[in-house]
């Protein structure tokens, strides 16, 4: 999958809020298609072509959907880091999340690609999907898909750098950390609930001491820390605060975070694989 091949040359601002069927057929081929039974693998979505680039800053999510926070973090760890280039990194399967409800995955991705208008004046924004949920493996498939890649970081918040000590997701955490920790650096995002101290006291315990070093406190404006993609999708009266404009369209245009969802968005969800069957 080649840079631009899904987004092509339209101007972001003049999209409509909600794609047509017809349009999530590329991205729905592309979700598909990444089987997390094979070997890590990622596909460049849409953006600027980063295949150049040196120093990586990935922010993994499910973007369901994308808000605010996220386009401030990717934004304060391609700076804080010195990167040619951020990404957003969005997995078929999310660790912890593996059933897909509220906004369908191809619409995450078309809503993404909506997000990374080209600016003369800041590094390149590029989309990406991945076949894996844990971050030792898109890590793998990230130096796959960049291959003048030389250093990668990871943004996160603090809930994140918690799930990656936590050695119920290995086989074996002392050697998948050594692997990941040699691979990438992590940026760290305190959330309203978690302070910077509680970063440093997480990293002093004997068995992540050795990894601290690979590990920076990303600074976050105080009225982000508490944005997050569950708050967008419970508060009715609050979430489009907390959203780009395209992306508060599309909700309410879908109905796609109501309680029951929305007949018209449900409907959506199942003409989605209809329509890719029949297309030849």
């Amino acid at each position: 999958m080649g840079f631009e091949s899904l987004c092509g040359s339209q101007d972001p601002s003049s999209a409509p809020a909600v794609p047509p069927i017809g349009e999530l057929l590329p991205y729905h081929r592309l979700v598909s298609g990444l089987d997390p039974t094979e070997a890590p693998v990622a596909a460049a979505v849409c953006g600027v072509s980063t295949a150049g680039s040196r120093r990586l800053v990935a922010l993994p999510g499910s973007f369901n959907p994308v808000h605010r926070a996220h386009l401030a973090l990717l934004d304060a760890a391609v700076e804080c880091w010195s990167a040619d280039a951020g990404s957003y990194l969005l997995s078929a399967l999310t660790v912890d999340k593996e059933r897909v409800s509220g906004m369908l995955l191809e619409d995450r991705l078309w809503l993404l690609c909506r997000q990374i208008e080209p600016e003369p004046a800041r590094a390149a924004r590029v989309v990406v999907a991945t076949n894996r949920g844990l971050y030792v493996d898109q890590a793998e498939a990230l130096f796959g898909l960049f291959p003048s890649l030389e250093a990668l970081a990871f943004v996160t918040g603090y809930d994140k750098i918690v799930q990656i000590f936590d050695p119920r997701y290995y086989a074996d955490r002392d050697a998948a950390l050594d692997l990941l920790f040699s691979k990438a650096s992590f940026l760290v995002a305190p959330r309203a609930e978690a302070t910077r101290d509680d970063l440093h006291a997480l990293l002093a315990r004997p068995e992540n001491a050795r990894y601290a070093a690979r590990v920076t406190v990303l600074p976050l404006p105080v009225e982000l820390a508490g944005v997050s993609s569950s708050r967008v999708r419970t508060d009715v009266d609050g979430r489009y605060a907390d959203v780009p404009e395209r992306v508060a369209r599309f909700i309410r245009e879908t109905g796609c975070y109501e309680d029951p969802v929305a007949e018209a968005y449900t409907a959506r969800a199942q003409a989605l694989p209809e329509a890719a069957r029949a297309q030849p």
